[in-house]
């Protein structure tokens, strides 16, 4: 599942962590960091990203080094309420030459899941760069277009709303389906966020026009906010029963079937029935009645 927001900080890589962490929860899951304008990860769990990052896997994978499991156990930072994490590289910048060879971050992602299965990756905003793509761009597209879900976070200010529409114009350009699309506002009822009545009448039309509807509305929780400044977990860790914790399990919810289909168990097979025999069919004397 690929996070993304747009320009204005809406808090798209907080809507990653805390969906993370509630996912964490149910099932085997990781939180990776695929800004590659450089994301904070590292600076919030207090890791050396020159311990382990992104980029260690990626060289792995090119490698073809098959102990990736022990390597990830030691990469992956661990810290009380977070889902195991893959922080970014220690210089994003030198890191792009070897993420923008072709395949390079897919292949590094397919591998992720290989050993968690449910992989929720923090992807930088920048999508569009002038007539061409820098190299950045081209990172975040190739990790959007591998991903099986991609989410969309627009904040709830004006001009968050603006830029969100431009990039959900992005994101459909670069032939991302729409049935796996999903978004979502954030930030709502927050500092300076437009009234919700005013957003659902303004987004509900724009949104309307681009074949789509708003999944989800999540709330401005300042209590939550305090928590996750002090403690320094995602916002829903912070309070798990707060309404922006109570919205994010919403959202889970939305993403994966209520119950995991399970195939049937090979059942007996029957012996189908003889073919009829005419002459057999006919009345015989038994000897009791002759």
């Amino acid at each position: 599942v690929a996070i993304v927001g747009s320009k204005g900080a809406p808090g798209a890589s907080e809507c990653a962590a805390s969906l993370a962490a509630l996912a964490g929860e149910r099932w085997r899951c990781a939180l990776v960091d695929l800004d590659a304008l450089g994301g904070g990860f590292d600076l919030r769990l207090g890791v050396d990203p020159r311990q382990g990052s992104l980029l260690g896997l990626a060289r792995a994978v090119a490698s073809g080094d098959g102990a990736l499991g022990e390597l990830l156990e030691r990469w992956l930072a661990v810290c009380e309420g977070w889902p195991p994490v893959l922080v970014g590289p220690p210089d994003p910048e030198q890191a792009l030459g070897e993420l923008t060879r072709p395949g390079a971050v897919a292949a590094t992602l397919r591998a992720l899941a290989s050993v968690y299965p449910l992989v929720i990756a923090d992807i930088g905003f920048l999508l569009l760069e002038g007539a061409e793509a820098g190299a950045a761009c081209r990172v975040h597209r190739e990790a959007l277009v591998t991903a099986h879900a991609v989410l969309l976070v627009l904040g709830a200010r004006e001009e968050q709303l603006r830029a969100g529409l431009t990039q959900l114009d992005a994101l459909l350009e670069l032939g991302i389906p729409s049935q796996r699309l999903r978004v979502v506002v954030n930030g709502v009822g927050g500092p300076g966020a437009t009234t919700r009545n005013a957003l659902e009448h303004v987004l509900g039309r724009q949104l309307a026009e681009r074949g789509f509807a708003l999944d989800a509305w999540l709330p401005w929780d300042g209590r939550a906010l305090a928590r996750a400044q002090r403690t320094g977990v995602p916002l829903a860790a912070a309070r798990p029963r707060g309404p922006y914790a109570r919205a994010q399990r919403r959202l889970l919810d939305e993403f994966f079937l209520p119950v995991a289909p399970a195939p049937r168990e090979r059942k007996l097979r029957l012996v189908p029935p003889a073919p009829r025999d005419e002459e057999a069919e006919e009345e015989v004397a038994l000897p009791w009645r002759s």
